[in-house]
């Protein structure tokens, strides 16, 4: 009652007002989502392709498993996932920025890489590539790669 109160007055103040009170959508299991209060009690929003693409109603994964590198602790990465699989967050034991690579390398997901957009870009023996073990959600960048 308080609230419809609040919203008649605000509507006569501010038109349109009220739908600032309002709760966010409420989602089930796959519906579309914006953050985990859209999604009904016990899913979480995933965001599969990307932060810039709709969230999605989803069971939370278990401990220990991911889709991306965000769903493991610091220190982790995600090893393994694929579109239909859940991978395992396994302790990160390579280089952790690019201080720790040789120079003119990037520091990717505990590798150091030598980052390209074409074959030209690329030391002799080697041919720009997209990196085979990106985990689905990722966008992985062109490295320079052996033949």
């Amino acid at each position: 009652m308080l609230l419809r109160t609040l919203c008649a007055a605000l509507l006569l103040l501010l038109p349109g007002a009220c739908l600032l009170l309002q709760d966010p959508p409420t989602s089930s299991l796959g519906g579309e989502c914006e953050d985990d209060d859209w999604c009904n009690e016990g899913l979480i929003c995933v965001f599969r392709y990307g932060t810039n693409n709709p969230g999605e109603c989803s069971t939370p994964s278990p401990p220990g498993t991911c889709s991306a590198d965000g769903d493991c602790p610091a220190g982790q990465l995600c090893q393994g996932s694929t579109i239909d699989t859940l991978g395992a967050c396994q302790v990160n034991t390579g280089c952790t920025s690019d201080k720790a690579c040789a120079e003119g390398a990037t520091c990717y997901r505990g590798s150091c890489l030598f980052l390209c957009e074409s074959s030209l870009e690329c030391p002799e023996d080697t041919y720009c590539s997209t990196l085979d073990d990106c985990p689905y959600r990722m966008t992985c960048p062109r490295a320079c790669a052996y033949l």
